[in-house]
């Protein structure tokens, strides 16, 4: 049965190529087959003879993770997805399935993955979805969104060292959309509370699936530890908890209306619209261009704590 590598393994690689070990001699000593090394390299060069190893275990984490979700997706049976068809077509929810089917035929599964089972018809151009109550829509403008947020961990359960600023890794989430009736596109923004490290990204549309790629993105191209996140109650957020499980860090939302809990964010918004004013199409803005904006963002703060450093001696 093949094995995955491990992280030492992957530091040993990377040690071993900077000093011109051949790839069969990597082999020997870790004990693996040659195709293996060259298989691990070449998924894993960030540039001509340049291999990462931190990112080729990050990499090969995330790969575990959704291969494990995906299996168990895939576990519904013929009998689950028949029965789980019937009662949606009663109008039952999926949290009164899943809490009746292990009664009925036996089987076990959350009502999160019903839900999930409902996305992957929809996008294959099944109706389950008008099967549920409000046909699947999501509701209007200033409700509650957080209450459709299924397993959301309010702020106030969040460590209080979060807020002391005093830790890398404890990160604030948000999002800068297009215009009204402009592109589908959004910038994506992520910032550490004690280091005021920014990162963005240009996403193709605000869905969950792409904040969650986006998150992913930073993850495997950052060496900043993600110890939590805190996002609003904004359904892009609504992939937490794979969030949570892909990169092993802890999800809170803040509460509804206050943006004080998020102020770091906030402040940099306010800094990020200076680059992309209200009333822009972030369809027409480049990748290279929101590079150079978290560029200049990340300098101006560097300098800012140089000289509050020098201040203070």
């Amino acid at each position: 049965m093949a094995k995955h590598l491990t992280q030492p393994q992957r530091y040993c690689i990377c040690l071993q190529i900077a000093n011109n070990f051949t790839q069969s001699s990597i082999a020997k000593a870790l004990g693996v087959n040659k195709s293996t090394v060259s298989r691990e390299i070449k998924r894993n060069k960030r540039a001509v003879n340049d291999y990462d190893s931190d990112f080729a275990h990050k990499k090969a984490s995330l790969t575990r993770t959704k291969a494990s979700s995906a299996k168990a997706f895939c576990s519904l049976t013929k009998r689950m997805k028949e029965y789980i068809h019937e009662k949606l077509k009663l109008k039952w929810s999926p949290e009164q399935i899943s809490g009746r089917m292990k009664i009925e035929i036996g089987k076990s599964i959350s009502h999160e993955t019903i839900y999930k089972h409902i996305k992957h018809d929809r996008r294959s151009g099944g109706q389950l979805f008008k099967l549920l109550s409000h046909r699947g829509k999501k509701y209007k403008y200033g409700s509650n969104n957080g209450s459709q947020i299924v397993g959301r961990i309010e702020i106030s359960a969040r460590p209080k060292i979060v807020e002391t600023k005093t830790r890398i890794g404890d990160f604030e989430l948000d999002t800068i959309v297009s215009a009204k009736n402009t592109g589908k596109s959004c910038l994506f923004i992520m910032v550490d509370r004690r280091s005021k490290k920014t990162f963005i990204r240009k996403t193709a549309d605000k869905s969950a699936a792409s904040i969650q790629a986006a998150i992913e993105d930073i993850y495997l191209n950052t060496t900043l530890p993600i110890r939590t996140m805190t996002s609003d109650n904004g359904l892009e957020f609504a992939n937490h908890k794979e969030i949570s499980e892909s990169i092993s860090c802890d999800f809170y939302f803040a509460r509804a209306y206050h943006s004080c809990d998020r102020g770091l964010n906030e402040h940099t918004n306010g800094k990020i619209r200076k680059y992309v004013p209200k009333g822009t199409n972030i369809d027409t803005t480049s990748t290279e261009y929101v590079a150079q904006i978290e560029n200049d963002l990340n300098i101006d703060r560097e300098s800012r704590s140089i000289i509050e450093h020098l201040m203070r001696l």
